[in-house]
């Protein structure tokens, strides 16, 4: 390895972002980034190539940052202030460029069943990272928030563990800010950004794993302790028992004389994978008993609807590519950058090496069920062991040289610029949405995972509220697989919602007519039976629902509103009941329910459920309003008047808030706040039923 073709290939890698924003005959989206951005973020890209690239301007680079540490180093505490730095600002940077719209992975689906059901219990392949997500959620937090403190705690627990792990891995001070600006560089950190997925804490356990095994050579910890570590982390995702074989060559090289010792502290993995699942209620013969799809491509078989391409298909190697570049760009330009005669076989590198194959191997092989550029995260596990181990490579082939300040600058930096404009199209709503869309309509999809892609476009339209864009991307989920009911009934419910009754009707037929074993479908259909005036074949449509898919929470709140509808009171209380235990953050089945109740004259209950719907939904304007009517109403003047505040600081435009605590001010004899308020009131509601009466009072 020299620094010329150091130079060269990170010079490429570059000048691929470039090539690919203006020149695409293929889906290269492990380097599209560049192309979602307008003219000046992508000037600044050009100028800061340049400055890695040209020697000049890089040695101006590096004496800067040089001069800047050693001023760091001259401060009394100065390393451990850069150190808690790193990390303070590190996780604000996690929170601030958090993902906005969680259109990779299955961050959609999971969303929504967490905020919708009250007894999550999904496991799949990580039955402890969605043990953990659990238990933040029941601290009380939203589901998308509940993702933001898992995705960012693990963030700030790598960033913890990345500089103990520098400083262990690296002989010298130059070899370990190496391995640091490796570690924080790679286009796996984007996992920490408030990213919807499960595999966040798989980066920092992979990295202890890592440290501990490093500690190990080295002599200052026995075999036992990564082993206990690997057998705690592999239940956090199955796929990291892919691990194991790198455990056994550290067993094989660093426990000398009788092999049962070696033996012995091996099998304190298994050991410890075995009680972290039983501590968590895992039931692990259930899990083995459970039939399980075929999750690999096929080898020489033709591709069919749910495997789009062969192993070894050009497509897949491509996808395969872009995979690594967009994972871990510093291992690829390390790799590119290796002659044959650059291959070391140090211990230590041989097991990071195995690290890095056995994973990388298994994603070879893995099936990307929704499409590889979606599935990015399932795939990223080989990222970090591939940085590690080319880390540690360029640093034993450069030693502690200038060459290798230069060498190390412009992998750093290349990689610090692919993975800054990576997470910034995820940040973004625009450039995220339009990634994607442009990703279904370029990559080779199985038929359930383009319709899936196209799905998560039509629910993202519908929430910013265009209806045209939503409804397009339902008929596009709709012919890419035309059998999917659901598909036909969220067609329907947008074409409703757009007044165009017939074709809904037709759309609402089909979903019908599929006889679909979907609940969502059937709650749509009742919804539309109810908007056509037939409340009784909508109360057997919701039924329906509930008995495919008892913990529906919206088909309950959906039957409860009939109910209200028709006056069965009671029975819609009941089914706000049960909607609310289903969803315990459900603020529209409490205020309903708050609603009855102050119907009823039954106030205190009233109350309690106000409050809870505002806890769910703090900014609930009417839910603050009417909580302020039910205390006036017990004679709590106080709480009343600061719901209605509360109101008007959420909707300054509520005109009867506003007549209510002028009112109170009024009853109360502060007759100068009480007046600013019902003019307000009579000039957003000139026919208020008390408008005459106030306009008299106040020209007294």
């Amino acid at each position: 390895m020299d620094s010329r073709r150091v130079t060269l290939v990170a010079g490429g890698f570059l000048g691929l972002h470039v090539l690919i924003t203006y020149w695409r005959p293929f889906p290269f989206w492990g380097a599209d980034h560049l192309a979602y951005y307008h003219a000046l973020p992508r000037a600044i890209f050009l100028v800061a190539s340049a400055i890695l690239l040209f020697h000049q301007s890089r040695t101006f680079l590096i004496n800067w940052l040089v001069g800047i540490w050693d001023r760091l180093v001259a401060m009394r505490y100065g390393p451990t202030l850069a150190y808690l730095c790193l990390v303070v600002f590190g996780t604000g940077m996690f929170f601030y460029f958090k993902v906005s719209t969680p259109f990779l992975g299955d961050g959609q689906l999971y969303l929504t069943e967490l905020g919708s059901l009250a007894d999550w219990d999904r496991v799949d392949n990580a039955p402890l990272s969605f043990w953990l997500v659990r238990c933040i959620h029941s601290l009380g937090a939203p589901a998308k928030t509940t993702y933001q403190i898992y995705s960012s705690a693990s963030g700030a627990i790598f960033l913890l563990l990345s500089v103990p792990a520098a400083r262990i891995m690296g002989e010298d001070r130059r070899s370990r800010f190496v391995v640091l600006g490796f570690l924080l560089t790679g286009g796996f950190v984007q996992l920490f950004f408030a990213y919807v997925e499960n595999y966040a804490p798989l980066m920092p356990a992979i990295l202890l794993f890592a440290y501990c095994s490093c500690r190990c050579f080295q002599g200052r910890l026995p075999l036992w302790v990564p082993a206990c570590v690997l057998g705690c982390i592999v239940p956090l995702h199955f796929s990291l028992g892919s691990l194991g074989p790198s455990l056994l060559v550290l067993g094989w090289m660093t426990v000398a004389g009788e092999r049962w010792r070696t033996w012995a502290a091996l099998a304190a993995a298994p050991l410890c994978s075995i009680i972290v699942l039983a501590l968590i209620g895992f039931d692990t013969i259930s899990y083995i008993g459970t039939p399980k799809g075929v999750h690999f491509l096929p080898l020489l078989s033709s591709p069919d609807a749910l495997h789009p391409e062969r192993m070894f298909s050009g497509m897949h190697l491509l996808n395969f590519s872009n995979q690594q570049m967009l994972t871990a760009p510093a291992a690829v330009m390390t790799l590119l950058s290796l002659r044959r005669n650059n291959w070391s076989r140090n211990p230590q590198q041989l097991f990071l090496a195995t690290a890095a194959a056995f994973p990388l191997l298994f994603t070879m092989l893995l099936n990307p069920e929704i499409g590889a550029f979606r599935d990015w995260d399932t795939m990223s596990v080989p990222a970090l062991p591939m940085t590690i181990c080319a880390a540690h490579w360029i640093c034993r082939q450069f030693g502690s040289g200038r060459t290798l300040k230069h060498v190390a600058t412009m992998i750093v930096g290349a990689s610090l610029l692919h993975t800054c404009f990576w997470i910034g199209v995820n940040s973004d709503d625009g450039r995220s949405a339009s990634r994607f869309s442009e990703m279904l309509e370029q990559g080779r999809l199985s038929a359930p995972a383009l319709a899936y892609g196209w799905e998560t476009v039509g629910i993202f339209e519908r929430k910013q509220n265009d209806r045209l864009g939503a409804i397009e991307a339902y008929q596009k989920a709709i012919e890419a697989h035309p059998e999917n009911p659901r598909y036909w009934a969220m067609l329907g419910a947008l074409l409703r919602e757009g007044g165009q009754i017939k074709m809904s009707t037709l759309a609402y037929g089909k979903a019908e007519d599929m006889g679909s074993v979907d609940p969502l479908v059937y709650n749509l259909l009742g919804n539309e039976y109810l908007r056509l005036g037939d409340p009784g074949e909508a109360i057997i449509r919701y039924k329906r629902a509930i008995e495919l898919k008892p913990d529906f929470a919206e088909a309950y709140y959906n039957l409860g509103n009939l109910y209200l509808e028709q006056g069965a009171e009671d029975s819609a209380l009941h089914q706000y009941g049960s909607a609310v235990r289903l969803n315990p953050g459900f603020a529209e089945a409490y205020y309903n329910s708050g609603n009855i109740y102050l119907k009823k004259r039954a106030f205190e209950e009233a109350i309690s459920s106000y409050e809870k719907a505002l806890v769910a939904k703090p900014d609930f304007a009417q839910a603050h309003y009417n909580l302020g009517n039910a205390a006036f109403s017990l004679g709590n003047a106080d709480l009343a008047a600061d719901q209605y505040r509360k109101t008007l600081s959420i909707d300054p435009q509520h005109a009867n808030a506003n007549f209510s605590l002028g009112s109170i001010y009024h009853t109360t004899g502060r007759l100068d706040k009480a007046k600013p308020h019902y003019s307000r009131a009579i000039e957003l509601d000139p026919e208020h039923p008390a408008a005459d009466s106030i306009r008299a009072w106040m020209k007294e």
